[in-house]
């Protein structure tokens, strides 16, 4: 809850609130530990991640996140060492991505992206983590090995949802402003595909089975 600072845990044979945790101000987005035993959220009003302990639904520790404001979407990589995060910035302002070790805390790489704010996915492989601006029309991909930005691909205006297939091969952008999915080769990075949404949707955000 953004407005009331807490994460809620919801029983899902009851469908009842099991218990709220205080995290801080503004908590946006969440992520699970490969095991399931942590979960890290995205702590906007106070640049930090709140991780909780799910055994014993409390916070275990934060960990400020140096070199960014506003940390928004996120997501781990597949050895659950390492957290990527891409930030929330005021409208027509570039964002940025940071990648942090999450034993020791550190900023371990800080990029300078797209406007405003926008998606976070680690391809499935660990080739690539990829983010989109919805304040622009652009994917950046980063490589993985030795981080860098390693490109820009042109799509739909206003992304925001990204999601990689489960096999890696093909990763999906959803347009807000020019109401379309885009389907980029993971081989080529480069938009193999657009589908147009009827007159009038907003694609903001995007589910695939086998990429949570």
């Amino acid at each position: 809850d953004a407005s009331g600072g807490y994460v809620g845990v919801i029983n899902v044979k009851t469908r009842k609130m099991a218990k709220t945790i205080p995290v801080g101000k503004i908590p946006h987005n969440i992520v699970f530990s490969h095991d399931g035993k942590l979960a890290y959220v995205t702590v906007q009003g106070e640049d930090k991640l709140a991780v909780i302990n799910m055994r014993t639904l409390s916070v275990d520790r934060d960990i400020t996140v140096a070199g960014m404001k506003t940390p928004h979407n996120l997501d781990l990589t597949a050895s659950g060492k390492r957290l990527w995060i891409r930030s929330h910035s005021m409208a027509g302002r570039d964002g940025t991505v940071v990648l942090i070790d999450l034993q020791s805390g550190k900023t371990l790489a800080h990029f300078k992206v797209g406007k405003f704010h926008g998606g976070m996915d680690v391809i499935p492989g660990n080739r690539y983590a990829v983010t989109t601006n919805i304040g622009g029309h652009t994917a950046e991909v980063f490589s993985m090995a030795k981080p860098h930005l390693l490109k820009k691909i042109m799509v739909g205006q206003g992304p925001h949802g990204v999601r990689a297939s489960p096999n890696g091969q093909w990763i999906y952008t959803a347009a807000t402003r020019s109401a379309e999915f885009d389907v980029i080769s993971a081989r080529s990075l480069k938009v193999v595909q657009r589908i147009t949404l009827p007159k009038g949707s907003f694609p903001f955000w995007m589910a695939v089975p086998g990429n949570p």
